[in-house]
């Protein structure tokens, strides 16, 4: 069961490249050259980045995992953060998820130390692979949680023209933008560049990073690695879709920390279940 630890993304050994390709088309947060900037820019610099694999042809897949020292006990977590507006397991079509998953899970409860716990993040709730990784981590003996990560708003824009996309807008908002754009024409204190390719580049980096400094928004906490994503109410005036991404916190009660861990969230779902809130995407 190969392992792979603080891989070249952009180098990657024959097994692992081929387990990527099977995948490319999917989205470009499946792109090892997104990975490659993930742990060179977007994860604390004592990270280890582990990549987990089954490659037996019928049941291929990889688990993208990082440990980030002891400052939340000995866990291993999704190699994702604020910026990844997707992440999954790297699987095919075809796939037998249980069987892939259940060799890798075994592998990564047979490391000693053992590890206190797995958090897997930002995953879709629809995809079968979400329903697979909770139930493999239940028949392992783990105390599993679904959480809530993140919502992200877009709109599909194939075909879709600037004038109608504007057109689509609610009218409180195209007025908005309207007055705005004649107050910034009128001002004559705006300039606009367009970029459609790496010339100039460094300029337009430093254009962006001069006006974000002076903006009301703090700081990045990786500042060399901005994209990103939000679920703040005034987006769907702008994108009139939305999407969710859930995590799955696992915690191992074969160690003391991963047990302490594992009872107050338990404690909490049935708090939750109490209240009569969502504690699961399931339903």
């Amino acid at each position: 069961m190969p392992v792979y630890r603080n891989p070249d993304f952009l180098r990657l050994p024959s097994g692992l490249a081929c387990l990527f390709d099977t995948v490319a088309e999917n989205s470009f947060f499946t792109l090892p050259a997104w990975y490659d900037l993930m742990a060179r820019h977007g994860v604390p610099a004592v990270s280890e980045i582990r990549v987990y694999t089954d490659e037996r042809p019928r049941s291929a897949m990889a688990l993208l995992l990082c440990s980030k020292g002891l400052v939340a006990g000995r866990c291993l977590t999704s190699l994702a953060n604020a910026y990844s507006v997707e992440h999954a397991i790297i699987s095919g079509s075809g796939t037998d998820l249980d069987a892939g998953f259940a060799a890798i899970l075994s592998e990564i409860l047979s490391e000693r130390p053992r590890w206190d716990g797995l958090g897997m993040a930002e995953l879709d709730p629809l995809d079968p692979s979400y329903r697979t990784a909770v139930r493999s981590l239940r028949r392992a003996g783990l105390l599993v949680e679904c959480v809530f990560a993140s919502g992200t708003w877009y709109e599909e824009t194939a075909a879709l023209s600037f004038a109608d996309y504007v057109a689509a807008r609610p009218s409180e908002l195209r007025n908005t933008w309207r007055r705005k754009r004649r107050r910034v024409d009128r001002s004559n204190c705006l300039s606009r560049a367009f970029f459609a390719d790496a010339a100039r580049i460094d300029q337009a980096i430093a254009d962006y990073q001069t006006i974000y400094a002076a903006s009301w928004k703090p700081a990045e906490a990786f500042p060399e690695f901005t994209l990103g994503r939000g679920d703040d109410h005034f987006k769907k005036l702008w994108l009139p879709k939305r999407r969710e991404r859930w995590g799955i916190n696992a915690a191992n009660p074969r160690t003391w920390s991963g047990l302490g861990f594992g009872l107050k969230r338990e404690a909490g779902k049935f708090y939750h279940r109490l209240r009569n809130e969502r504690v699961s995407p399931f339903r």
